[in-house]
């Protein structure tokens, strides 16, 4: 329980510092990502970078304010190797996940609002490696 709980903090610790830098647009790949970049299109990784400078921290308690009648799929990113890429989401809800401790797979839901305003979630799968291996599927309110 104490590996989960500090893992957990460390991950909030980040995202709070990533939250913390959102209000600059990283101009060349090598700023906004721990190595080579990889997205379907120009339109995509433009796209891409103005949806995370958008992004910002939520409480639980914010998102729970009002009805949501769904969240749709809008990016998926994959960060494993020192390599990332990220391609648009294709607009399914969430999948429903068994949220049992897992040892090897961990996997976090993260509240965020987009630069619109709309509630997001943030489902992030952490395995553990020698490098970063992780991926992050983002959900935005319809």
């Amino acid at each position: 329980m104490i590996i989960h709980t500090t893992n957990c903090a460390l991950l909030l610790l980040s995202i709070g510092a990533a939250c913390g830098q959102a209000g600059s647009v990283p101009t060349r790949p090598e700023e906004a990502f721990h190595g080579p970049a990889f997205f379907a299109s120009v339109a995509d990784s433009s796209d891409y970078v103005q949806f995370m400078s958008g992004m910002q921290r939520a409480d639980l308690g914010t998102m729970v304010e009002g009805p949501v009648s769904g969240y749709r799929l809008v990016w998926i990113t994959s960060e494993h190797g020192g390599i990332f890429g990220a391609t648009r989401g294709d607009g399914s809800a969430p999948a429903s996940r068994e949220r049992t401790m897992q040892l090897i797979n961990r996997e976090f839901v993260l509240p965020f609002r987009t630069a619109e305003g709309k509630r997001g979630l943030s489902v992030v799968s952490d395995i553990p490696c020698g490098l970063i291996c992780r991926t992050v599927w983002y959900y935005v309110e319809e």
